[in-house]
């Protein structure tokens, strides 16, 4: 079973053997697939896989299939996204239907990593076209009327019932289109659409959205017949006025687009939804034909003939211009090409607008939590501390407890509520030295969903990188992904630069997002032994300000490990820092002990700060301020750090800030006695 391009993930049951395996810093290689036999067990369905025996029954009869997304128990798509746009119906595979194939062991190893996946089926590789009937845009009459001239036509055409909408149930009409008809339309009327070329449909035992099973109702898929006459019309001639006819039906025959063709840009244009932005989809579209190695120029002549043409079937918001065109096309070759389902998608849900009613139905929703009352999914976290300071065993620790449904360092209120994969990032320990980590840690919990990928070379600003990871996380449908060290996986970055540092937190929200998971980034502190706080954490205010849940923790002299927690909206954190106790010879045990007093010891600055403004008798500045620790520090402070601890003094009501008018936006300090 191959994993996805350029991925290689050890599993719990095999960290001892397994060799690590690294990202190109600029491509992705495939790599061998050798993991254990534990895990493909786990992958693959204890059941008969009915959806392997359709997938390779369509590869027989000369079909391009391949793996979509399902409908889960709960009747959501397996993507994770909440609002997913077309649930159960977009490619598992990175490219979508340019993944689809005919091959015998590509289809058994996407449908054992995949056992429970919808199966799609490209009908032009078999020289097929399907009417698909909404009844939710066709009225009962004009769909009746309609399945009776196919039925006047006598040809037992395969009949897929789909979907359930009220009383009413989609349909999928085969036939074939051998005789070399030319289909130039993706809609014969309002809710009849036209799948044929590149286009794919669900076949049965799919599963629909609505919870229907896609059903042969009538006819055989091993005798389907042609289109008949009077529909072959219909589909390749205009018949419909204002609809595209080219006058020169061999203009673009010869032009080197492989399965690109004016129809297709087309036919991408007008599948967008009415609520998204039109320019914003023609950019997708321009970006997909980029990613399939289309050459910039054809790619504008495509986009010109697709947009600029007078009988052009894509129906703008507003008027195209030649200037428009190329905008479009620069833009798309100048940044990363998405996927257009995917592209799609996030704008969708970027632009959904939500009202005071919908905000009401969402507050009575339940949050739905990886660690309960901590750590929700699609939350982001930081996990800072000095070295050694356990961190590593600390993430190791929420690990297994994400894994094997245990207490999160002991604290049954941190619980999980059923077992889930987790995928762990390492890209710092020796292979040796992490292996007896997770050994240790597990203690004999082999059957356990972690994975893990060591030494990658992972750069969250790269974008092949990031989309590599996401496949990976798919692969092993993860629900909580930790990054360990934050520092190895942002090369060539400032971590002290905020703008630096973006494209990286962009990615981390981009993974969280897309796939609905808890993202955990392990990073160090900055030196100091006084109070814990968020300033400790190393790098710019983004690190700590992109976050949803901070843990901030170090031995202290006693040997038990201080732990601070900070969450946004988490209700019921501790009233103070958490003393926790690591136990390493009980498989790395870790166990809170208490919490100490609210109102951390103030460090040896705040102190000096404090001891010179209470002898002051009169308002000092910060310049006076400064001098002054000198005589009792022993050593000079910068002025930014004592105006960084000057502010948190006056937030917790111990000094008062007076702004001098004297033009030089100066101030001074005063203790409140």
């Amino acid at each position: 079973m191959d994993l996805p391009k350029g991925v290689h993930i050890a599993d719990v049951g095999s960290v001892q053997h397994t060799p690590a395996r690294r990202f190109k810093r600029n491509s992705i290689a495939r790599t061998p697939n050798r993991q254990s036999e534990r895990f493909g067990a786990y992958m693959a369905s204890s059941r008969k896989n009915t959806q392997l025996e359709a997938a390779l029954d369509w590869a027989h009869r000369g079909f391009d299939v391949l793996p979509l997304h399902s409908i889960n128990e709960a009747g959501n798509c397996t993507c994770g996204r909440s609002n997913c746009a077309s649930p159960g119906k977009h490619p598992r595979t990175p490219h979508g239907h340019r993944d689809a194939s005919s091959d015998s062991s590509t289809i058994e190893k996407w449908f054992e990593a995949w056992p429970h996946s919808n199966v799609g089926v490209v009908p032009g590789s078999g020289r097929c076209v399907v009417i698909d009937i909404d009844p939710r845009g066709i009225e009962p009459e004009r769909e009746a009327a309609l399945v009776g001239q196919i039925e006047e036509s006598k040809v037992d055409a395969p009949l897929v019932l789909t979907g359930t909408y009220g009383e009413r149930r989609g349909r999928h009409v085969w036939f074939r289109a051998s005789n070399g008809q030319a289909i130039q339309k993706s809609r014969l009327e309002d809710g009849v659409d036209v799948k044929a070329g590149n286009g794919y449909v669900l076949v049965p035992p799919s599963r629909h959205a609505s919870g229907a099973t896609y059903t042969l109702a009538s006819g055989s898929f091993e005798s389907i017949p042609e289109l008949p006459t009077w529909l072959g019309e219909q589909l390749t001639h205009d018949t419909e006025g204002g609809r595209y006819q080219s006058k020169d039906p061999g203009a673009f025959t010869d032009l080197p687009i492989s399965k690109f063709t004016v129809r297709a840009v087309e036919h991408g244009l007008t599948e967008c939804r009415d609520e998204l932005n039109q320019r914003e989809t023609a950019l997708g579209v321009a970006r997909n034909l980029r990613e399939a190695r289309v050459p910039k120029p054809l790619v504008l002549i495509l986009m010109e003939r697709a947009l600029l043409h007078p009988d052009a079937t894509f129906d703008a918001a507003r008027p195209w211009k030649q200037g428009d065109v190329a905008e479009i096309v620069e833009t798309a070759f100048k940044g990363r090409a998405p996927d257009h389902e995917r592209f799609a998608g996030t704008e969708q849900l970027r632009f959904e607008i939500k009202s005071l009613s919908d905000a009401v139905q969402i507050a009575q929703e339940e949050a739905e939590w990886l660690i309960t009352d901590l750590f929700a999914k699609g939350e982001k976290g930081v996990l800072a501390g000095p070295p050694k300071s356990m961190k590593t065993f600390m993430a190791l620790d929420l690990a297994k407890a994400t894994t094997t449904g245990s207490a999160f360092l002991g604290k049954k209120e941190w619980s999980v509520d059923s077992p889930r994969a987790v995928l762990y990032v390492q890209e710092e320990h020796a292979p040796q030295r992490w292996a007896k980590r997770v050994v240790q840690v597990f203690d004999g919990n082999l059957d356990a969903k972690f994975f893990y990928m060591h030494r990658s070379n992972l750069a969250l600003n790269n974008d092949e990188h990031v989309d590599a990871l996401i496949e990976a996380a798919r692969f092993v449908n993860a629900a909580l992904i930790v990054i360990d060290p934050w520092q190895r996986v942002i090369p060539g970055i400032n971590e002290n630069d905020a703008g630096e540092t973006q494209p990286a937190w962009d990615a981390v929200h981009r993974i969280a997002a897309e796939l609905n998971v808890s993202v955990l980034v392990i990073h160090h502190t900055n030196k100091g032994d006084g109070e814990l706080r968020m300033e400790m954490v190393r790098g710019s205010s983004r690190m700590t300000g992109e976050a949803d849940l901070i843990l901030i923790g170090r031995k202290n002299s006693d040997g038990l490990i201080e732990l601070k927690i900070e969450g946004r909206d988490i209700e019921g954190l501790p009233d103070g820092n958490l003393s926790i106790a690591h136990y390493p010879e009980e498989a790395h045990r870790m166990q809170v002990q208490g919490i100490t007093v609210k109102g951390n010891t103030r460090n040896s600055t705040r102190s000096t700060l404090e001891r010179v403004l209470r002898g002051a008798e009169r308002p000092h500045t910060t310049t006076e301020i400064v001098n002054q620790t000198v005589d009792v520090l022993g050593k000079p402070i910068s002025r930014q750090t004592c105006e960084s601890h000057l502010k948190r003094m006056e937030s917790d009501g111990l000094v008062r800030r007076h702004v001098l008018s004297d033009g030089r936006n100066t101030a001074t300090w005063e203790w409140l006695k």
